[in-house]
């Protein structure tokens, strides 16, 4: 397995093909958004009102200065799931359409509002690790070797993302991952990720900071819980990207900026509060055991 997977990172000796994450190298057709902020791991579960979920990410976004109304939410769907291809009308004020990009739809509200909402899948590795698929717009089973749903990933020219989670990178799969981090740096289009349901007074887990000290991206999204009023998070918590054209506002866009990035972007939101985290996490037990 160890064999398998070390292609997919570059040993640290020869790292150093990264470049700012901020591309200042290329010029603007348009205005440029300085600050375009980006949730990487949204989840629009069934009984979750899409109009609340955009509303609410609108309202989470606003907060970012320099975000001019613009912001993207990266819909990473689990197994079973396929509301990406739904997407489409009126949802209350918002119209969301289809765009040239296939793995893309745009959200507009009669304000001005703009949303992208990108296509993307979440899958659980044979090794219990999840694993989040930015970009994809196909199907992946559960159960796959991490090694396979990577190099899926990248043949998809999709971002792959490992997102930390509560309990979630313990024991084997805490091991696993140490594996991965001290490889070296990843290919350029695979990152981990901290994430919103942490609560603030956790510390960040001492995982990202080591894995960044060798040059891994470390991106954020909220991951929403499939619990009432779950569809006021979408958009709470991201990272924030600068210097995307008004005119060029598209996921190809947004991905080469992240794959050039020689750092972990800038995050924006809250996290959690303790008596919020405590509240969902026994939410979701209750919600386990009744099935």
């Amino acid at each position: 397995m160890g064999s398998v997977l070390a292609q997919y990172f570059i040993p640290l000796a020869t790292s150093g093909f990264f470049s700012s994450c901020y591309c200042a190298g290329t010029e603007a057709r348009m205005a440029l958004i300085s600050s375009l902020p980006v949730d990487t791991h949204v989840h629009f579960y069934p009984g979750f009102s899409i109009d609340c979920c955009l509303t609410s990410a609108a309202s989470h976004m606003a907060a970012v200065p320099g975000s001019d109304k613009r912001g993207v939410l990266c819909l990473v769907e689990n197994a079973g799931l396929n509301v990406f291809d739904t997407l489409t009308g009126r949802y209350g004020r918002w119209t969301v359409s289809e765009t040239p990009e296939a793995v893309v739809r745009q959200a507009l509200r009669a304000d001005g509002t703009r949303l992208l909402l990108v296509a993307g899948r979440q899958t659980v590795t044979s090794e219990a690790l999840e694993v989040l698929l930015i970009g994809f717009r196909g199907m992946i089973p559960n159960g796959l070797p991490l090694a396979e749903v990577i190099e899926r990933g990248l043949e998809a020219e999709a971002l792959v993302v490992l997102p930390w989670g509560v309990g979630k990178w313990t024991g084997a799969r805490g091991a696993r991952i140490d594996w991965c981090i001290e490889q070296g740096v990843p290919r350029t289009s695979v990152f981990l990720a901290d994430n919103g349901v942490r609560p603030a007074l956790m510390p960040r887990p001492t995982r990202l900071a080591r894995a960044e000290a060798l040059g891994w991206r470390v991106l954020a999204g909220t991951d929403p819980l499939p619990l009432p009023q779950g569809d006021r998070d979408p958009g709470r918590f991201g990272i924030v990207l600068g210097g995307i054209s008004t005119g060029d506002l598209t996921f190809r866009a947004i991905a080469a900026q992240l794959r050039a990035c020689a750092a972990s972007p800038e995050t924006y939101g809250q996290l959690a509060s303790g008596r919020q985290f405590l509240r969902r996490q026994v939410a979701m037990q209750i919600r386990k055991r009744r099935g």
